[in-house]
């Protein structure tokens, strides 16, 4: 029996047309497979009784056939440890040489850990001359070349094609476990990239990438429940996951969690715990985090009165790009201009 390469069906060799369909494959040409046309005319041969087919259509002997080559085995991705969820196997293989873009790969989690800056980090650690030599790295099977060759991708994508070259690489890492990749896939898929947002696979990320550590995906992930993105609304959840992204050290889940704090959200309100993490976070670099804490300063709601402290927060916000700090600073250069007069 063979299979019809046009509806699927099957049908005895002897038939030299699909007798479901009507078509003829090409088997008896030169054009045909010559193992097709072989095992085709023996199928005839034994339905006329016929011991042997002709000599001419006999087929090489097994020994002749050079063996095909095996592809050598995949290594095994192992369970990264809860000290160091960043670390990514990268080969069973004792004896083997250490990645040269461990180090570097390791600093890119701390970074996403801690600020999140990404495309920060990407233009000040790989230089654009440097993507080839992690594409050849990664190539070989380097993960932690494949994680940082994703993500620069990522950061620099300018189109679709970009972005989907570094979805390849970054799901590459994500198969040899690295939570960060994973994160970044969230990110992708959320939609914040310009892609079509396909929350449900967004949350996949962020769920796999949580499980391994990854703060960014905690926080990424109760982003989604208070917003109710793909998710039915869970304010509580929601300021769980932050608080779990702000006790693992990254700011912007610090901050998150103060401002559920601070209006309620998901649970009771606690204004010392709230200006705690608030506080924290700005001190961590996260520019939403200083205008809240600038605020508080200026008017002593919530923190003492500290209008120096103040106007360096609302500095801060504004050179990190924080349009509303911009605002502020205009608003209160305006007042004291209107109080010297």
């Amino acid at each position: 029996m063979i299979t019809c390469r046009n509806c699927s069906q099957s049908y005895d060799e002897t038939n030299e047309s699909c007798p479901h369909c009507g078509y003829k494959p090409r088997v008896m040409g030169e054009l045909a497979p010559k193992g097709t046309a072989i095992r085709r005319q023996q199928a005839i041969a034994r339905a006329r009784g016929l011991a042997t087919p002709p000599p001419e259509t006999r087929e090489i002997p097994a020994a002749t056939v050079p063996p095909l080559p095996v592809a050598p085995a995949r290594p095994a991705a192992t369970e990264r440890t809860k000290t160091d969820p960043g670390l990514i196997p990268i080969s069973t293989d004792q004896d083997a040489p250490p990645s040269p873009y461990e180090a570097l790969a390791n600093d890119l989690r701390k970074e996403l850990d801690t600020r999140g800056r990404l495309v920060w980090w990407v233009n000040n650690n790989i230089p654009t001359e440097r993507v080839k030599e992690l594409l050849q790295a990664a190539s070989h099977g380097d993960a932690h070349a494949m994680l940082l060759l994703g993500v620069a991708l990522f950061a620099r994508s300018t189109d679709r094609a970009s972005l989907r070259e570094s979805i390849v690489w970054l799901q590459q890492a994500a198969n040899y476990g690295s939570g960060h990749a994973s994160c970044a896939l969230g990110v992708i898929y959320q939609g914040v990239t310009g892609m079509a947002a396909n929350p449900a696979v967004a949350r996949g990320h962020y769920e796999k990438a949580a499980a391994l550590g990854v703060a960014m995906a905690s926080n990424n992930l109760g982003s989604m429940y208070e917003q109710g993105q793909g998710v039915l609304v869970d304010a509580a959840k929601a300021r769980a996951l932050f608080l779990a992204a702000a006790n693992k050290g990254l700011a912007l889940g610090m901050f998150n969690a103060g401002r559920c704090m601070l209006e309620s959200i998901g649970g009771p309100a606690d204004s010392k715990k709230a200006m705690d993490w608030i506080t924290r976070a700005a001190d961590g670099g996260e520019p939403s985090a200083m205008v809240v804490a600038a605020k508080a300063y200026f008017t002593g709601n919530g923190a003492a009165m500290d209008r120096y402290k103040a106007g360096h927060l609302l500095n801060k916000a504004a050179d990190a790009g924080s349009t509303e700090a911009e605002k502020l600073l205009a608003e209160f250069k305006l007042q004291r201009a209107k109080k010297s007069q």
